[in-house]
């Protein structure tokens, strides 16, 4: 695909979507060099509509979720809201530090280096305010301390 519009990683998720696939797993891609790694970021914003989209590296997995979604992992576990645009009325539940009817922007303010409290299930609300229409946000789990027992699922 000869397109200089997009970047690699766009079009391989063009291709893969145009193919049916609805779940895809990027290995690598928030390694090396940073503007390559905020263009994947953006890849995921504007793909997480269409599919259920996870980065995994050594260090853990990022995933857009919409409104709701179910985190499972072990306590401990750190856990970070990065939001893709402008994301209010954000609830959390067993997490150190509970988010209660919040806003997160980037640049404005995230919610990073949180910690999973509860044993194995933790539920994260995310609500949409008056005037957004598009809301998607990233969470970033520790893989590492996790050892495999993460689990994240959209509702």
């Amino acid at each position: 695909m000869p397109d200089q519009n997009s970047t690699d990683l766009e079009k391989a998720l063009s291709y893969v979507l145009g193919k049916g696939y609805r779940e895809v797993v990027v290995l690598g891609g928030t390694g090396g060099r940073l503007d390559h790694l905020a263009g994947n970021l953006s890849a995921l914003g504007k793909f997480s509509r269409r599919a259920a989209i996870r980065f995994v590296d050594d260090e853990g997995v990022l995933q857009a979720v919409g409104r709701e979604f179910v985190l499972e992992a072990p306590r401990g576990t750190t856990v970070s809201l990065i939001p893709l645009s402008a994301c209010t009325g954000i609830k959390t539940s067993g997490l150190k530090w509970e988010l209660k009817n919040e806003s997160l922007e980037l640049g404005k303010r995230e919610s990073t280096s949180n910690v999973v409290r509860r044993a194995r299930l933790t539920r994260v609300g995310v609500g949409v305010g008056s005037g957004l229409f598009r809301t998607s946000i990233g969470v970033y789990a520790n893989a590492r301390r996790t050892l495999g027992g993460l689990h994240i699922a959209r509702r």
